[in-house]
């Protein structure tokens, strides 16, 4: 039975960081400016340099920021943190370091596809994103959350997959 749990949970990674590839970059996170990456020693962690970057970002947002998340205070934090999502994303897969980091990459797909859902309901500008049951506030709440997480995941595959830097 261990050796079955193992083989599957094995599997699921295999195929998660497999599957780490771009889906195309959403419309809510395109950055003002190409935004070159800078180039890492490979192998180095991304942990310090990138949390920091995710912490800075959350805390621009402020209290509040998305109470309503139609206004377009929030949309516009929520695309800071999707530009800042992407060129981690991009970070790793032009190292080829999607199986190291296969938490940070599924949580940005999760984003992502937030970012996707907030920007096809229309929720920018929208006042139906205010009412109860719109998806508009699962979405905002996904990318908002999903910042802090990001820095957490890129710290527990570190030490998941022994990285080194």
């Amino acid at each position: 039975m261990k050796r079955v749990v193992a083989l599957v949970v094995g599997v699921v990674l295999a195929v998660s960081a497999c599957s780490g590839g771009s889906s195309g970059k959403q419309a809510a996170a395109k950055p003002s400016a190409s935004k070159s990456v800078a180039p890492r020693k490979v192998g180095a962690k991304l942990s310090g340099a990138w949390g920091r970057k995710f912490d800075a970002v959350s805390d621009k947002g402020g209290p509040g920021v998305c109470a309503d998340v139609g206004t377009d205070g929030c949309a516009n934090f929520l695309t800071e943190i999707m530009s800042l999502t992407l060129d981690l994303q991009e970070e790793i897969e032009g190292q080829h370091r999607g199986r190291e980091y296969p938490r940070t990459m599924d949580q940005i797909r999760k984003m992502t596809r937030a970012s996707d859902d907030y920007v096809n309901a229309g929720c920018q500008g929208s006042a139906e994103a205010r009412l109860d049951g719109s998806p508009c506030f699962s979405d905002a709440s996904t990318i908002m959350v999903g910042a802090p997480i990001i820095g957490m995941n890129l710290q527990t595959d570190e030490i998941r997959y022994k990285l080194d830097g």
